[in-house]
């Protein structure tokens, strides 16, 4: 089962998937001296039963969105974190969108930071994500209220994650616009930019894919195909979107 974060900067992913897993996914020198994901980060929790939880911690800042949507295709279920002092920021409302986008997988929610509000503050919070989680039509997601310091509400979560069912990914056929897609995303992983933008200029794919438009959709194409494998050589996809100065705010259209 693959698990990724989602929610706003500083809201504390990080520092609850060490918590659950041991591990600390900031494995960059930059990301370790500003306190800060970056980039993609992962853990591993092996299960007694031999099974392996995989988690994905994606960076919470705006300006690293193209590394979160690069993170969270093919997943089986979201852990979304708000932190009890902020509650629902810009981000925590941007990543939900993209997940709704993704193939709105199965959601879970934890509340971090417990321990430097009180019980009214809580409630509060509790309420406000109810009430957004409605509004997305978002159904069947289990709260925990958490805090690191302590390890309030970790047991619990970790009960929860360890005894969830795989999400099933079934067979589907790329049509000849995703396979384009993905083709284009494999002269981009090879290092051949010349075939990538043959590719386009030849109508495989439109001045959207160029400018980074598509990059969340051709993340989009081989989620939904169940092809893991696929999938990895989209997420560079992202990494080009980058080059483009339009790249940032078309891929806000698409999710807001």
């Amino acid at each position: 089962m693959i698990i990724a974060t989602a929610g706003h900067v500083d809201h504390g992913k990080t520092t609850l998937l060490e918590c659950l897993t041991g591990v600390n996914a900031d494995r960059l020198p930059e990301e370790k001296k500003r306190g800060m994901t970056i980039d993609l980060g992962y853990a591993y929790w092996p299960q007694p039963d031999g099974r392996i939880l995989g988690f994905i911690d994606v960076p919470g800042h705006e300006k690293f969105l193209a590394n979160m949507l690069a993170g969270i295709g093919g997943i089986d279920r979201a852990l979304l974190v708000v932190a009890c002092d902020d509650g629902v920021m810009a981000q925590t409302l941007e990543h939900l969108a993209i997940l709704a986008l993704t193939g709105k997988p199965a959601l879970t929610v934890a509340l971090t930071k417990a321990d430097k509000v009180d019980e009214a503050r809580i409630e509060q919070v509790k309420a406000e994500v109810a009430q957004v989680l409605e509004e997305q039509r978002w159904a069947e997601v289990t709260l925990f209220v958490t805090a690191a310091t302590g390890g309030v509400g970790i047991d619990a979560l970790r009960a929860h994650l360890s005894q969830l069912p795989e999400r099933s990914h079934p067979e589907k056929t790329l049509s000849a616009g995703h396979r384009s897609r993905v083709y284009g995303q494999r002269c981009r992983a090879g290092g051949d930019r010349n075939r990538a933008q043959w590719g386009c200029s030849r109508g495989r794919f439109t001045v959207a894919d160029r400018c980074g438009y598509a990059g969340a959709r051709a993340r989009i194409a081989c989620a939904e195909s169940g092809d893991r494998e696929r999938l990895r050589r989209a997420a560079h996809c992202a990494q080009y979107c980058r080059q483009c100065a339009k790249g940032g705010a078309s891929a806000r259209r698409l999710v807001t």
